[in-house]
């Protein structure tokens, strides 16, 4: 429930809540999702992580190796947007048939 709850307090301080005084925040959105993704190990945090890498947002530098490593965390408990995402990654860099595998 902890790492839900973090989870869920991370998504609302990323696009804050309209009509209310909770604005977007990117890095207190990206601290509330480490915490849920390292800690907790809870892999929606771990995918949010690698989305925040793979982009550059959260006050973190974009690195594809980072994104990877959480994408693979998160993949490795079946979070399905993790494993989409970790393939299009890998059949980018030239893994094509485990690129492809892990899309499908």
């Amino acid at each position: 429930y902890v790492s839900d709850a973090l989870v869920a307090l991370g998504d609302y301080l990323r696009t804050g809540i309209p009509g209310s005084p909770i604005k977007e925040n990117e890095v207190a959105a990206q601290e509330y999702y480490m915490r849920a993704a390292a800690n907790y190990r809870n892999p929606n945090a771990q995918f949010e992580m690698g989305q925040i890498f793979l982009n550059g947002k959260g006050g973190v530098k974009a690195s594809i190796k980072q994104a990877g490593r959480w994408f693979q965390l998160a993949a490795e408990k079946g979070h399905a947007g993790a494993q989409a995402t970790l393939g299009h990654l890998l059949f980018q860099s030239g893994k094509i048939v485990r690129g492809l595998a892990m899309m499908t």
